[in-house]
């Protein structure tokens, strides 16, 4: 089983990706789970709770595993419940440990920080109503305030990143070439369409 990990503060491209992934697997018939954000992340948005987060991720992990698939994909896995719960990568090495025991490659999808405020303010005239409302009243109102916060946030982020012990690769989307930083995925996971079907 291949299993790819996708990293990445909002606006760096982790959806476009995923849906590419999942375009590729679908058009070359590999037998394929998809973890989306709104299952690893968006459902414990608010919870401060180190070991529920924990259990429920755990459990998300050895449910997608049971599966059987050939290639497992997640958006997002436990960066957001690190910070949310004031934990530490070393609390989620068992979820590691339980990963590295197969052919996993976590990416981290990178914007150059003089970027990241026009990718903010672009993203908010074509997200939905609710994110934008939800940053902006998490920030005051204050658009600064809300780049400064994912500035942070990519910058722990990547020490955290830093910290895994699965096979890693950070990729720069400067470019916001979707397709080629998918290509990229693709090649370095080493999925090819053949080795499933021999």
């Amino acid at each position: 089983m291949h299993i790819i990990i996708i990293e990445g503060i909002t606006t760096s491209g982790k959806t476009s990706v995923f849906t590419n992934l999942k375009r590729y697997a679908d058009e070359h018939n590999i037998k394929s789970v998809f973890i989306s954000e709104e299952e690893t992340t968006t459902p414990y948005i608010d919870s401060v709770s180190l070991e529920s987060n924990k259990n429920a991720l755990n459990n998300l992990v050895r449910n997608a595993l049971s599966k059987k698939s050939d290639l497992l994909v997640f958006d997002r896995l436990y960066f957001a419940h690190t910070f949310k719960t004031g934990g530490t990568t070393e609390d989620f090495r068992e979820i590691e440990e339980l990963l590295n025991g197969y052919d996993t490659t976590m990416f981290f999808l990178e914007i150059p920080e003089s970027s990241i405020e026009k990718r903010i303010t672009e993203s908010m005239q074509y997200r939905y109503k609710g994110w934008v409302d939800y940053v902006m009243n998490r920030a005051g109102g204050d658009i600064k305030k809300v780049v400064s916060f994912y500035t942070d946030r990519q910058r722990e982020s990547k020490n955290l990143f830093n910290k895994s012990i699965l096979k890693k690769y950070i990729l720069d989307t400067a470019s916001q070439n979707y397709v080629a930083i998918t290509r990229e995925i693709i090649d370095k996971s080493n999925i090819r369409p053949d080795q499933f079907f021999v």
